[in-house]
């Protein structure tokens, strides 16, 4: 998770830059590690699938980034007893390599709700929240294994009083 005030670096510290390494974020980071071990493990014989969600939630509302149909369905929140927090109607878009990792992730930015605040020119307003799932079937021993990793850029917090916004950047506030 990030958390702090809007302009203080939380998106640059979750995706940073694609290039050079030495300025990717934390997720582009983990999504190039993870790709360099998909590629040893397919030459050992093992089959990896990666898959990656990207939602936002903006006013209390979940919109799935991966998508701009205005046809998609609502995304809708659940709870299970036994699985957690899981979401429906939303994209889990596979991924076979970082190229095209990091091409759904720049998409999904282009997405994002960004507005203009008194402290910073292109504010998140509002959260969001990156899944990687990764499924191993190893070759050799019929074992798989599955891991899901989360990432949360939360929008930045502003003082009412001192940012002097009001309407909508206003209400964005509140939640």
């Amino acid at each position: 998770f990030c958390y702090g005030q809007t302009g203080t670096g939380k998106t640059t510290t979750i995706l940073g830059k694609p290039e050079p390494i030495s300025e990717q974020g934390l997720l582009l980071r983990l999504v190039t590690d993870l790709f360099e071990q998909v590629s040893v493990l397919a030459h050992q014989g093992d089959n990896v699938q990666c898959r990656v969600q990207i939602v936002e939630v903006h006013n209390e509302k979940v919109r799935d980034l991966l998508t701009d149909s205005p046809s998609s369905p609502t995304p809708e929140v659940h709870v299970h007893p036994q699985l957690g927090v899981y979401l429906k109607h939303v994209l889990d878009q596979p991924v076979q390599s970082l190229d095209e990792c990091l091409n759904v992730i720049e998409d999904a930015s282009s997405r994002q709700t960004v507005a203009a605040t008194a402290m910073n020119s292109q504010s998140s307003r509002g959260h969001t929240v990156y899944k990687l799932s990764v499924e191993k079937h190893g070759k050799t021993d019929n074992t798989v294994m599955t891991s899901e990793v989360f990432f949360v850029d939360l929008a930045g917090r502003e003082n009412e009083r001192t940012t002097r916004v009001s309407g909508e950047r206003l209400v964005e506030l509140s939640f």
